[in-house]
């Protein structure tokens, strides 16, 4: 799962991607970067953004293109789905944060202090 420093929306998609519902999903595209090999990404909003900013529950997912199809897509995202609970409080990032990566960040800051 990614951050939003990068949209990879604009335009007419922009407001389809904001208004996604908790467990809805855009359809994969490509990211390509000079630096590193293309990967299938998409939008998955893991909570309702009520009364949050748009952004809010929102995250982008990555893959590796080979064998991205929409089954392994919605295969994938129903797993992220999945980790949404046991909610990762006291986070400040809690909305878009799948349990089981807040507890992966909390292990290794605990072995690299």
């Amino acid at each position: 799962m990614k951050s939003h420093r990068t949209l990879y929306v604009d335009g007419e998609a922009l407001p389809m991607v904001l208004g996604l519902r908790a467990g809805e999903r855009t359809t994969a595209f490509t990211v390509a970067s000079p630096r590193r090999a293309p990967v299938a990404s998409w939008y998955l909003r893991l909570r309702d953004p009520a009364a949050h900013d748009p952004l809010w529950g929102l995250v982008r997912v990555e893959i590796a293109r080979d064998g991205a199809n929409e089954a392994r897509c919605d295969l994938v995202s129903r797993w992220i789905l999945a980790e949404r609970a046991p909610v990762a409080l006291p986070d400040p990032r809690w909305g878009a944060m799948a349990y089981g990566i807040r507890l992966t960040e909390e292990y290794l800051r605990a072995i690299t202090r």
